[in-house]
């Protein structure tokens, strides 16, 4: 077996026992789900209240698409930050792998779970709510919403990087998730309604595929659609090997050291001058 593949497998398996580890499936259960489940039936819900049965049908389409985004860009963040909170983000900068193909092969459970959390949505909330035949319908786009759960991959691990360092990777995460969920076509119109902001939903996972997935649903032409989706989670997977490297510079350029603070009544020394305790004053 080649060497490096080996070493990503290996990787693989170590990401998928950090993974575990952490998120144990009891607890998954009892916490993440009913989260994951009521988040989605809440976006449901509203787009029924604005604007009937075929809206919250749309919503549903929705909500699973950002059920499966969300839990992969949030969860990424903690990928490389395990590291820095473990201290040992040297051994990653030093190993043999490059660190965003360390940071990349320890993140496949991440898309794995979400897809879990889409099909609950799709399984639970739909039925519950009334649209258990769209929810059916559903069921052929399901690759699609694996492409968008790959995408979203990609530019979770961008965000990732750039909060390396930074002690903000909660904040980043979910700065990122609700970008997806204003401006991609979960609930509103993408972009927010606003033409300006078009070009930024574009450069966002999501966005295409909902239009890929809501085309397929409607039997129009969907695969340009897909090919942009699958565009856009190789670019931002570009733009984290990119951050990754830049980051790594930074993170080992040297940090000046402070200087020594002089003591308080001491008077500082001149050139030739050789060291020497201050006189007391007598009283």
């Amino acid at each position: 077996m080649n060497d490096l593949l080996r070493r990503c497998l290996v990787t693989v398996r170590t990401g998928g026992l950090l993974y575990t580890s952490a998120n144990p499936v009891r607890v998954q259960l009892v916490t993440d789900l009913p989260r994951i489940l009521l988040q989605a039936a809440f976006l449901i819900m509203l787009g029924r209240t604005a604007g009937g049965v075929g809206a919250a049908a749309d919503a549903l389409t929705g909500a699973a698409a950002f059920a499966v985004s969300s839990l992969v860009v949030v969860g990424l963040c903690d990928v490389p930050m395990d590291d820095e909170w473990s201290g040992t983000q040297y051994r990653i900068q030093t190993g043999v792998l490059p660190p965003v193909l360390v940071h990349l092969c320890r993140a496949l459970p991440h898309p794995l779970a979400a897809i879990v959390a889409g099909a609950a949505v799709l399984a639970v909330d739909g039925p519950l709510l009334g649209l258990g035949a769209t929810s059916a319908a559903l069921v052929p786009a399901a690759p699609l919403y694996l492409l968008m759960a790959l995408s979203s991959s990609g530019f979770g691990l961008a965000v990732a990087v750039l909060a390396v360092g930074r002690r903000a990777d909660v904040l980043f995460g979910n700065l990122a998730a609700y970008l997806v969920l204003a401006l991609t076509g979960v609930l509103a119109p993408r972009g927010a309604g606003l033409p300006w902001l078009v070009p930024v939903a574009d450069a966002l996972p999501v966005s295409h595929g909902l239009r890929a997935v809501r085309a397929l649903v409607d039997h129009r032409p969907w695969a340009v659609q897909a090919s942009l989706e699958a565009a856009v989670g190789i670019g931002w997977l570009l733009v984290a090997v990119l951050l990754a490297r830049w980051r790594m510079r930074v993170l080992r350029r040297p940090r000046p050291r402070p200087r020594p603070s002089r003591p308080a009544g001491t008077a500082p020394l001149r050139g030739g001058d050789a060291p020497h305790r201050q006189k007391e004053e007598t009283p």
